[in-house]
Formats: C-alpha cells, sequence, structure tokens
C-alpha cells in the first residue's frame, strides 16, 4: 500500500510541473503575442530606432484620412489604414527621401496634413 502512495505523489509531482510549464509557456506566448501586435501598429517600444522616431516625427503632422477614425492623429492611430501609411514613410525613409518630399508625397496621396503644417509642403 506505501507504494501506490508513493506512485500517486510522484504522479502529482508530474502533473503540477506540466502544469506550471503550461502556465509559462502561456504566459511568454502572450507577451510575444503583445509585443508583435504593438510592432504591427507601430507602437513605440523601448528599442526605438531613430528611424521609428522619424517616422512618428512625420506621421504626427498628418491626421487619419481612412474616414472612419474621427481625425485620430496618424502617429497614435492603430487603424489598418494609418499602420499602412507608417509603412510608406518607413519605405520612403529607406529610400533616402527628404522629410519635406514625404510630407508632399503623403499628402498628395492620402490628404490629412494638419492645416499648420501645409505653408511648407512642396507641391
Amino acid at each position: 500500500m506505501k507504494r501506490t502512495h508513493k506512485h500517486k505523489n510522484y504522479n502529482n509531482r508530474i502533473l503540477l510541473i506540466s502544469a506550471i510549464g503550461l502556465l509559462v509557456f502561456a504566459i511568454v506566448s502572450l507577451l510575444n503575442l503583445e509585443l508583435d501586435v504593438k510592432e504591427n501598429v507601430g507602437i513605440s517600444t523601448s528599442k526605438a530606432t531613430s528611424s521609428d522616431v522619424r517616422v512618428t516625427k512625420i506621421a504626427s503632422k498628418f491626421i487619419c484620412s481612412c474616414g472612419s477614425c474621427g481625425g485620430e492623429p496618424l502617429d497614435l492611430c492603430s487603424c489598418e489604414h494609418a499602420v499602412k501609411v507608417r509603412q510608406y514613410i518607413q519605405e520612403y525613409l529607406l529610400n533616402n527621401k527628404s522629410e519635406d518630399q514625404i510630407v508632399a508625397l503623403i499628402s498628395n496621396s492620402y490628404g490629412g496634413l494638419k492645416p499648420q503644417f501645409e505653408k511648407n509642403t512642396i507641391k
């Protein structure tokens, strides 16, 4: 009978260790998913690069022009359209376009340039 008792304790320990392992795996997976989501919507993390800062600076000159965000600033908006426009800004930066060129390209393609920045825009 003692042997059966030891066997049950061993099985309980294995079950407990397995449950803890699954819990740790689930937490790590959720944390990775959260980081992926933040990166996909352009939210800066503590590892922000100078390019990220430049994208945010340029995007902050615009409001989201998708029509369903109610004029949300482009640098803060998380809709699919805003993410796409920020990706275009990133691509233009990687292709060595100047800030003024990018503002003009985005303004001419999508609109949404805030009035205080319109006077400095290349047409």
